[in-house]
């Protein structure tokens, strides 16, 4: 981890795949976990459980409010932010040869000795044949009167084969570097590759209307800044209005 960070560097991870086509007339409720395994005891049992609403705004503006908690290792549960996204989307699904929409969102701690922190980013998305592409790349940075002075950098990238709508399985990877000024070496950064599925099921027979999402992967840490495993899990209900 950086000197400059506040935190441990495994616990800025965010395992989530952000798509950039946004519906303007639908509620979204969405639920977030992940779980850390690792034979290093600060780094096994770190656990993330963010809960978020959503709706559209306007056709192609998107606007989500999330509460974040999480777990380090022999603590207990603590609620960290209260994060304020938005999806603006600059392109008409499928129109052109890349689905586009800038992301922007701001993270305010719960905890006045906590920096908040700006996020800002780009998603991008291709869909080939069967294969569905997706790309997220991010700018971060702390913001407030402790805040460090280090600009940050994510990315995630999924590609899924769109078998069945109840079943589709893929791969994804999730990269972080906590410092652009000074990013080490690969093998000091966070990088985690691994399978995932994910499906979806209409809700019409229950509700009348929407539907039900769900993902699920498990990643392996391939650097020594990383956790040797992870598991995330998604689960969403949208209901259009």
């Amino acid at each position: 981890m950086a000197a400059a960070l506040t935190v441990p560097l495994a616990a800025n991870a965010e395992f989530k795949v952000r798509y950039p086509n946004v519906d303007g007339n639908e509620v979204e409720i969405e639920h977030n976990y992940s779980a850390t395994f690792d034979s290093r005891a600060q780094n096994n049992g770190r656990q993330s459980s963010p809960t978020e609403i959503g709706m559209g705004v306007l056709p192609f503006w998107f606007v989500e409010l999330e509460g974040e908690f999480s777990k380090e290792p022999g603590n207990k549960w603590s609620f960290d932010a209260t994060t304020f996204e938005n999806y603006f989307m600059l392109t008409e699904p499928g129109k052109y040869w890349l689905d586009f929409s800038i992301f922007a969102e701001y993270a305010v701690a719960a905890r006045g000795s906590d920096p908040d922190s700006v996020k800002i980013g780009g998603l991008f998305q291709k869909q080939d044949m069967k294969w569905l592409h997706t790309l997220n790349l991010y700018w971060e940075k702390e913001a407030g009167p402790n805040a460090a002075a280090a600009d940050g950098f994510q990315y995630a990238w999924q590609t899924r084969y769109l078998l069945d709508p109840l079943f589709q399985p893929g791969i994804e990877i999730y990269g972080q570097i906590d410092d652009l000024s000074h990013p080490g070496r690969f093998n000091e950064q966070q990088f985690r590759a691994g399978p995932m599925f994910a499906g979806s099921y209409g809700l019409g027979e229950i509700l009348g209307r929407g539907k039900l999402k769900y993902e699920a992967g498990y990643l392996f840490g391939a650097t020594t800044a990383t956790e040797q495993g992870a598991l995330r899990t998604r689960l969403e209900v949208e209901i259009p209005f």
